[in-house]
């Protein structure tokens, strides 16, 4: 099935990408007319996502504005996170839907068999099918990133590339995280593509017959009543290992390195059996004044009971730093639940 959006493959910074930085020299007191004139006249993507916008800073996330352009750049940044992204790399393969202002949508799962359409002769009957539907429901999940940064920093000349290569790097690792795990749904997050899935155990030997019986393992778990466009994910060193000991199988399976994925884990994944959702409205902000708790597991700067500290903390002010956040909301599920397998231990 196609996508319902086209993945453009962008060889510039995406629009999104922009409007953060943008967020960060509004802060030096620049407009944001005068930012975008200055640095990216020529692109109208990012001139509609920034200007048009309410007057709060370097914000997207108003309503009914420029919807076509959002949902055109949302495309264009998914595809730039490709290098630290095996999600983007496989997103545009299954179905795409924009969720706009919905609290959730509904997208056709079927539960029936595929049934060939007949072959009817002229002025015969034709065929009348019942099908079972039921749906995937897919409900956006906010992903939040912030990234801080030197002052210093964001004066050179690059900071557009610099800043956009961490903002990259911080999103592609945050959405693999999310889609490779085997956690369940909660107020926070979406269940792991993982989740409920049993773990195959790894054929030992450390040759290639251990690959070759991997991927029997996976391609027989994944395959009955799927697509056929079965997609590898496995660590970074993985997947060039793989790449290098077995070209020839590499060059029909498709491999996706991923930072997210153990060492000794190989996912399989029928890639058009995915559905993807995402919200219309990203959001950026940049602040000097922001007191951060440094941790990938943030707590409340000081708790309500004891009261305790969170540790460490940084003030931006202070330490003359610049917090860059951006905040959108993706949602993901399976339309087959045999779509995705894994393999632990794998001795290759």
């Amino acid at each position: 099935m196609k996508a319902l959006i086209s993945m453009p493959r962008p060889s510039r910074p995406s629009a999104y990408e922009r409007g953060m930085l943008a967020a960060l020299f509004q802060r030096k007191g620049e407009s944001l007319e005068k930012i975008v004139a200055a640095r990216w006249p020529r692109d109208e993507r990012a001139k509609a996502l920034i200007t048009k916008a309410d007057q709060t800073i370097g914000t997207t996330s108003v309503a009914g504005w420029a919807g076509e352009i959002a949902t055109e750049s949302w495309g264009e940044f998914i595809s730039s996170l490709e290098p630290y992204s095996a999600v983007a790399g496989i997103m545009d393969r299954g179905m795409v839907s924009p969720m706009g202002q919905a609290k959730s949508k509904k997208l056709p799962l079927r539960t029936s068999a595929k049934v060939a359409m007949a072959w009817v002769a002229e002025g015969a009957p034709i065929p009348v099918r019942s099908y079972t539907v039921a749906a995937v429901t897919l409900t956006p999940k906010r992903m939040a990133v912030i990234s801080v940064i030197s002052r210093e920093l964001a004066k050179y000349s690059d900071a557009e590339k610099i800043i956009g290569t961490i903002f990259r790097e911080d999103a592609g690792l945050s959405l693999d995280s999310a889609y490779f795990s085997a956690d369940a749904v909660s107020t926070a997050r979406h269940p792991g593509l993982l989740n409920g899935v049993t773990a195959l155990v790894g054929y030992g030997g450390g040759d290639e017959v251990a690959l070759q019986q991997d991927l029997a393992a996976l391609m027989g778990a994944v395959a009955a009543g799927g697509s056929g466009d079965i997609v590898l994910i496995a660590s970074a060193a993985r997947a060039l290992q793989y790449k290098a000991k077995f070209p020839n199988y590499a060059a029909q399976v498709q491999i996706l390195g991923s930072a997210a994925v153990p060492a000794d884990r190989l996912i399989a994944i029928d890639a058009q059996a995915l559905v993807h959702g995402f919200g219309s409205e990203p959001s950026f902000d940049a602040s000097e004044e922001t007191l951060l708790h440094m941790s990938d597991v943030p707590l409340e700067i000081v708790s309500g009971t004891g009261p305790t500290t969170a540790d460490p903390v940084l003030s931006a002010f202070q330490a003359g730093a610049v917090a860059l956040r951006c905040e959108m909301e993706v949602a993901f599920g399976k339309r087959r639940t045999n779509a995705v397998a894994f393999v632990d231990n794998i001795s290759w």
